[in-house]
Order: C-alpha cells, then structure tokens, then sequence
C-alpha cells in the first residue's frame, strides 16, 4: 500500500505539485501573519528590553511605559541613588508625541536624555551620532527612509523643530517610533521643570532587583519601583492591547482561511484517488492500508506545501527589510513546528473522510465503469 501511494503521488506530478503549492499559499499566509505578530511584539517594547536597568522607578500608579503618563519629583533622584544596593540612577523625560518629517506624520515615544549620557539613548545606529545636543533629535532610520529624510534635515516635534544629527536602528514599529532628544529640550517642549517621567536604576553587583525595588517602595515616597523583567511583562501586556492585538485577530482570521483552503486541496485530491482505492480494496487490501495510504499522500503533500510556505517566508524577509522596511518579520522555529504539526494533522484528517466513503462501498463497484 506504501507502494502504491508514492507511485500514485508521481503518476500525476503536476496534480501533485498544484496542490502542495496551494496548500503551501495557504500555509505562507499563516507564517506571514505570525511572523509579522512576533516582529511586531518584539519592536514594540523595544526601549525598556534593550536598555537594560535593573529597576524601573516611575511615579506611584504606573506600571509600565507604553501610553502611559509618569512624573516625579526631581529630588527623589537623590533618594533613590541613596537608597542601599543602587549603583547608578539615570533620569529620562518621556512623552507621547506626533513627530513630523518630511510630509508625513508618526506616532512616536520621545525619549528626553541628558546631554552627553548614552545610558538612556539608542543602542544600535544607521550613521550619525547618538548622543543630540540641544536642538538636535536622533530619529529612527526607517522613518528616515521612508519620509526621504537624512541628516542635517528638520524634524518637528510639538510644534519645535530639531535637526536630525542621527538614525537609530530597531527603534521602530508599525505601532510606534522612538525618537531621542535631550533632556532640556523635551522640558521645553513638555513646559515642565523640576521633575522626571522615569528613573532607570543600576543595581551594585549581587543585589537582587526584586529586593531593591521593595527597597526604593519602602523608602522613598510616592513612587512605584518595579524590577526590570516585571515592567517588561507590564509593557508588552499593555502594547498588546493597545495595538498588536489587531495583528493577532488578522493572523488568526488568515489561519482561519489558510486551513479552508488546504482542506478543500486536499480533499478534491483524494477525492480523485477514489477509483484508484476501491479498485485496490477489490484486490484484498483491508480498510487499514487504505487508511494508510491516504494518510501518507495527505503528509507528503503537507509536507511540501509547508517546505514552500518556509522557503518563500525566508526569502521574503530580506525583500520586506529592504522594500517594506517598517514591517518587521520574526520567524521562529517554534512557529514553524507548531505549524507543521498542525498541518499534517489537519492534512491527514482532511484525506481520512474520503477514504473512509471507500471503505463503505462494495467493491465490486470499481470494475463497473
């Protein structure tokens, strides 16, 4: 029986091909939607995963960053950096704003830094510097791109402009940009003196983060302090709700209409194969080999739309950084076991049902026509 269905599969190796490549769009259509989910849940919380303090001070009632408000007296800096276990702390403004470039407009965090401090700046940079003086703004470099901005050109934020002396790379999502500006400039813009959003705070070695953000709670009044791995957890809750759940729904509606799709193929194929397994139930194969079988064409055929789906998927991601830049794509095998699990089951129950309106007839039937 094993036989006959890999010598059924290359008899018709177009039918074959055409299913598997149908069911392999299909397929493409899940890891694209996942694969944007994951770059996007990824980029979203960007800032807090990459810049790394080990606690987070804000005022008391906020928990995280994403859409959110936090102001703090300028003098608790000092009583935080007193606090037993703190080795550093760096103070940063931070506002929600709509950054404006080259004719276009984005939703951006801008993240106010003091002068000549990169603890609190960007990581990782296109060209140019990552440290702005006063009237200078580090912008992301796919912002750059798409608005046709380089350096030295204008960027407008609340209504005050700033020269780009800087591009920051992984600063950017669909969601949301990260802009960088410096500390006096964001208290311009915010008209705000005296008083910080955030207070990223380095531990001593060998003090636990846990430990000194109770500490910081317990001795220094109206603030919260939370560890950095809690804030992050925080965060991502909070951008998933307020955006990349969207993402979420489309991936699902996408597999949704990916596992259609492939049921249909598969279907209609071991559909055409019906003459075939009663003609082979006529000359003694039981029920199980015939179960057999068909399960096996179903997993071949699953298995190479999968083996599309992957190879288009890889080889879409330098086309989408390079043409689509502000959609980020994460594959991860996880995914794309979870997905080729998936498939073969759905496959193998798909071709199950036709085999099984074979079992039921006499066999006879087969050599009527």
């Amino acid at each position: 029986m094993l036989r006959w269905a890999f010598k059924s599969l290359t008899a018709e190796p177009l039918s074959f091909l055409l299913t598997a490549f149908v069911v392999g769009i299909a397929l493409l259509l899940v890891v694209f939607f996942e694969a944007v989910f994951d770059g996007e849940s990824e980029k979203i919380i960007a800032y807090p995963e990459e810049i790394k303090p080990d606690v987070w001070v804000m005022q008391r009632g906020v928990f995280n960053m994403h859409m959110a408000t936090s102001l703090i007296w300028d003098w608790k800096k000092d009583k935080v950096a007193k606090v037993e276990g703190v080795a550093r702390v760096t103070p940063i403004l931070y506002l929600n704003a709509i950054v404006e470039a080259g004719g276009r407009r984005w939703f951006s965090f801008v993240v106010g830094m003091e002068q000549g401090d990169a603890r609190a700046g960007p990581w990782k940079m296109a060209s140019g510097r990552s440290r702005p003086r006063k009237g200078q703004a580090v912008v992301p470099a796919v912002l750059a791109k798409l608005a046709g901005l380089r350096l030295g050109d204008p960027v407008r934020i609340a209504n005050k402009t700033f020269t780009i002396v800087g591009l920051s790379e992984g600063t950017f999502s669909m969601a949301n940009s990260i802009t960088f500006v410096t500390y006096s400039d964001l208290e311009d813009v915010m008209s705000l003196t005296g008083s910080d959003s955030y207070l990223l705070v380095d531990a001593k070695p060998g003090v636990d983060p846990a430990v000194l953000a109770k500490r910081i709670r317990d001795q220094v009044d109206n603030v919260n302090a939370l560890p950095e791995k809690e804030f992050i957890k925080n965060d991502k809750e909070m951008a998933m709700q307020m955006g990349v759940e969207l993402i979420g729904i489309m991936t699902v509606i996408g597999a949704a209409l990916a596992v259609f799709l492939s049921v249909f193929m598969l279907y209609v194929f071991v559909v055409r194969k019906q003459r075939d397994l009663a003609v082979l139930k006529a000359l003694g194969a039981n029920n199980g080999k015939i179960y057999a079988g068909v399960a096996l064409q179903a997993a071949c055929i699953a298995a190479t739309g999968l083996a599309i789906a992957v190879a288009l998927i890889y080889a879409a991601v330098p086309f989408t950084e390079a043409y689509v830049p502000q959609v980020s794509l994460h594959v991860t095998p996880h995914s794309l076991l979870r997905l080729g699990l998936v498939s073969l089951l759905v496959a193998v129950l798909t071709a199950l049902q036709p085999a099984r309106q074979v079992t039921k007839i006499d066999p006879m039937q087969a050599f009527q026509h």
